[in-house]
């Protein structure tokens, strides 16, 4: 019997009458850590969408008060007083 590492195992063709022994622990280890990772990087995952959906909200917030700046500093209406 052949000892094949994970990307052998991964990439090697292995016919139907082929007979493979795994070792159970290890494969449930790194079952085990490759859901681990996955909900991690889930996790982050919706943190970053959460922050970007943060930074769009304050752009959008920043171009509102700079219209609104800009159309304040512009004299549209002028008073022509006289006393």
């Amino acid at each position: 019997m052949k000892t094949k590492s994970l990307s052998q195992f991964l990439c090697d063709y292995f016919k139907d009458s082929e007979q493979i022994l795994v070792n159970a622990k290890w494969l449930q280890k790194r079952i085990t850590e490759s859901v681990n990772t996955e909900r991690v990087m889930q996790s982050k995952i919706r943190e970053l969408e959460l922050q970007n959906q943060r930074f769009a909200i304050k752009i959008e917030s920043l171009k509102a008060e700079h219209m609104i700046s800009e159309l304040e500093s512009k004299a549209v209406y002028k008073l022509d007083v006289k006393a």
